[in-house]
């Protein structure tokens, strides 16, 4: 089905209601999701974190993989969704974050979960925001708050010429090899070499433990082999 998104308002939406999220089908071939370092620590003990780079706009994002093949979901079997976590940007349902100068909270209209007869209305019989919708409209404030702490981390791992492109070669049980490319990865040698002044900076900022953590969800990796 297409994406149709569309402004949420009164006056196009007084009649939408949100069912909950049951069927993950359509997740099934995400074989990559963005998160933001405020999931580090849930992501990081199901999935690798790496990093991917934009190939228009050369800029970096940081991703949880789902497989490690494209169009492929290793945590979405018979519609249900295996791992312990499931990522906000999966999460956060059938809406969206418009990229104007100041944001628009959006709606997917063609979304399985958007529906006229069952689930937690947009609006009340008066036209104004429910209970439910207030509750939507604050997490996605806190999104894009996080979206921007996330986007200061990864400046600053590109600042410290920290990231470096890498293709891993996984061996699967039969031992045959796959090689995994267009990823990168923070460069082990090169954080070493940091001086004293730039750990002490990135430990007050809060980014050393994250370093940590994505390095230590490499160790995931394996567990996408499924096959």
């Amino acid at each position: 089905m297409s994406v149709k998104i569309a402004p949420i308002t009164a006056k196009d939406h007084s009649d939408i209601k949100i069912k909950p999220l049951g069927d993950f089908s359509g997740f099934a071939e995400r074989h990559l999701s963005p998160i933001t370092i405020h999931e580090f620590s849930r992501a990081a003990s199901c999935f690798p974190i790496v990093f991917i780079k934009d190939s228009e706009s050369d800029q970096y994002k940081v991703v949880a993989m789902f497989s490690v093949n494209p169009k492929q979901n290793v945590f979405v079997k018979d519609g249900k969704w295996t791992a312990t976590y499931l990522p906000v940007n999966l999460a956060r349902g059938p809406y969206f974050i418009s990229n104007d100068e100041k944001p628009v909270i959006c709606i997917d209209e063609n979304d399985a979960r958007v529906s006229k007869e069952e689930g937690a209305p947009l609006f009340n019989e008066n036209g104004e925001r429910s209970e439910y919708f207030d509750g939507i409209i604050e997490s996605m404030q806190n999104l894009i708050n996080q979206d921007g702490v996330t986007q200061q981390f990864i400046d600053k791992l590109v600042e410290l010429e920290l990231l470096h492109a890498s293709n891993l070669t996984i061996t699967r049980k039969d031992g045959t090899k796959h090689e995994v490319s267009g990823i990168h990865m923070v460069d082990e040698p090169k954080f070493k070499e940091l001086t004293d002044e730039q750990v002490l900076d990135l430990n007050k900022s809060g980014f050393l433990g994250l370093i940590y953590i994505h390095l230590c969800s490499l160790g995931q990796i394996q567990n996408l082999l499924r096959d």
